[in-house]
């Protein structure tokens, strides 16, 4: 049977018709699926931030706690040695007269004291203080800060003594006077106070570095986890494109191929 060319025309009409509506239903489609996608790539990405700021905040909070802690532990500290030298006054005079730092130390000027010296300059000027008291050397001591407190070598050291001060020793000998061993006590009191509060100082500075690093690679990965979020909505989005695409020209070949 032969078919009239009216009716393979209006077929292949039908065909377009029916192909344009396709791909337009497509595009809607698609258009629809982006919006939805923005929508739910930009509500997936505020979920991410909001799950990342409640854990920043929460570490921030824990973090102002131990540096609260912390701090107390310093003031406690300063206290502490504040005693120290208000109750042994009298014996922590010895100190006073040879320079600056050590009048610093033996009064109880901590804001200066942890400002300009380090706990192993501390140690060392109640060292030098000691041996002073122990071999009374008062007038050497003062040749020796007259000379310049910058030193490397101790008091010991200067006045040609390399064996190390044993307190203990002293503290238990009977030809010591009982003077002295107050100033000694005094002397080994303030030093056990400053020794506390330069390990807690340090523990103050680790703990802040510790927490910046902290909120730094948290802040990063809330940066890294909203990237792959964007990333994989982008993917999606691409590979529904492609798949439309492929439809449109598979179609189109169907419809060269009937011709």
């Amino acid at each position: 049977m032969k078919i009239k060319n009216s009716s393979i025309n209006t077929f292949m009409a039908a065909n377009n018709f029916f192909t344009r509506k396709s791909n337009n239903v497509l595009s809607l489609n698609l258009k629809k699926k982006k919006e939805n996608s923005a929508d739910n790539t930009m509500t997936n990405i505020l979920n991410a931030k909001n799950q990342m700021n409640d854990i920043i905040n929460k570490t921030k909070v824990e973090d102002m706690k131990k540096s609260a802690q912390l701090e107390k532990e310093k003031q406690e500290y300063i206290a502490g040695i504040k005693d120290i030298c208000s109750k042994y006054s009298d014996q922590l005079s010895v100190g006073l007269g040879y320079s600056q730092g050590l009048n610093n130390i033996v009064l109880g000027n901590v804001d200066a004291v942890t400002r300009t010296m380090d706990f192993n300059y501390v140690s060392n000027n109640i060292s030098n203080l000691e041996y002073s008291i122990i071999h009374s050397a008062s007038n050497s001591l003062k040749q020796y800060y007259n000379e310049g407190d910058d030193k490397k070598e101790t008091f010991s050291q200067y006045m040609g003594d390399n064996t190390p001060l044993d307190i203990n020793k002293v503290m238990s000998s009977n030809t010591v006077s009982d003077d002295i061993k107050g100033e000694l006590g005094a002397l080994d009191s303030l030093l056990g106070g400053y020794r506390s509060l330069y390990k807690t100082i340090d523990k103050i500075n680790e703990f802040k570095q510790e927490s910046a690093q902290r909120l730094a690679k948290l802040q990063k990965n809330m940066e890294n986890n909203i990237k792959k979020i964007s990333e994989y909505s982008l993917d999606s989005e691409q590979n529904s494109l492609s798949d439309i695409n492929n439809y449109k020209n598979k179609d189109t070949n169907e419809q060269k191929h009937s011709k």
